[in-house]
């Protein structure tokens, strides 16, 4: 029962010696000027710069080739339309009958049906 009592002595002077360290660290970053649990805002400003410049390249890195190959495939659509055949056209009409067109050949079912 003693070495009970003995290790619950330690484990509570141990629990009350971590309780004064924290206390000690909470006081250190409150005494520093704007603490450290905060950002300042010139950090954040930084931070939004930064962010702004990078989707700004991200979107200058994927829509320039874009654009390029948007301009080449125009300019080879525009030289292929220069070099097409030349086809001249006429508007369909209808023939005048001139003759009628007799075939020899007969109807006849494969199968008959009683109805």
């Amino acid at each position: 029962m003693n070495e009970i009592e003995a290790a619950e002595g330690r484990l509570r002077a141990e629990i009350e010696s971590l309780k004064r360290q924290i206390a000690e660290q909470q006081r250190l970053l409150a005494d520093r000027p704007g603490g450290a649990a905060r950002p300042s805002r010139r950090m954040l400003a930084g931070l939004a710069a930064l962010l702004l410049a990078l989707t700004a390249g991200g979107f200058l890195a994927g829509y320039l080739p874009r654009l390029r190959r948007a301009e080449a495939l125009e300019q080879e659509s525009q030289a292929g339309a220069a070099n097409l055949p030349v086809v001249t056209v006429v508007p369909v009409e209808r023939s005048a009958a001139s003759s009628n067109l007799l075939l020899p050949g007969n109807i006849q079912a494969f199968t008959e049906a009683p109805v």
